[in-house]
Parts: structure tokens; sequence; C-alpha cells
């Protein structure tokens, strides 16, 4: 009964305070990344998207033998963001443009993934 309830209370402070807006920052760069391997079967993103993101580096990076921008926060995160990407672009039949994914469908996703997390936790803490 304890864990159903710990997995209800954390679900339920999860729900309450998911964002209503996307912050801006780190999450943007991976989630382009995160487009361009749906888009594009690639890592590098946009030069237009990389080139208005801020200083440059500060969320990208160049390769000049390439001529490619690249994510320079490595591709974990970008993988973790692949899931509601691709569902996102599976409902809507395209990939969606930067800044138009759905907030929805990554919020729960994040609560998903916090209850994993919770899970995971709760049990190794009951072997000890």
């Amino acid at each position: 009964m304890a864990p159903l309830a710990l997995l209800v209370l954390i679900g339920a402070i999860n729900f309450a305070a998911m964002p209503a807006i996307w912050y801006a920052g780190d999450p943007t760069a991976w989630r382009e990344e995160a487009r361009s391997i749906l888009r594009d079967k690639g890592l590098h993103v946009d030069a237009e998207i990389a080139k208005q993101s801020g200083d440059d580096g500060q969320y990208f990076t160049f390769n000049p033998q390439k001529g490619w921008w690249y994510c320079k926060y490595g591709l974990m995160n970008s993988v973790m963001a692949l899931p509601p990407m691709a569902l996102d672009s599976l409902l809507k039949g395209r990939v969606p443009r930067p800044g138009k994914e759905s907030l929805l469908i990554f919020n729960l996703y994040n609560i998903l993934l916090s209850l994993l997390t919770c899970a995971l936790l709760y049990r190794i803490s009951g072997w000890y």
C-alpha cells in the first residue's frame, strides 16, 4: 500500500507543478538535436536556430570541418527527448517546428520518468 500511495503522491505533486510554458535555455538545445535526429537522421541542428540561440558556443558548437552546428550537451539529453518528440511527430504527422512541440506530452513524459525513478528508488531502498 505504501508504494502505491507514494507514487500517487509524487504523481499528484508533479502534475500540479507542470510548467505552463517552455523554459528557455538548455532543454531547447536538446529538443533541437532530437528534432534533427527524427527529421534528418543526424545530430547536426539547423544553422539558423543555432545562430539565434544566445552567444556562440552557449548552446551549440560549430564544426568547421563539416560546416554543421551541434548541441554541446552530449547525446543522452537528446535521446531522452526522443520519445515525446516522436509521439508528438506521430500525432501531428510531421516533426514539429521549434517551439511548436506539445508541452503536455513532454510534461506527461517527465511525470512518467519521475514515477519510474521513484519506484526504482523505493525498491532499492528496501534492500537496505
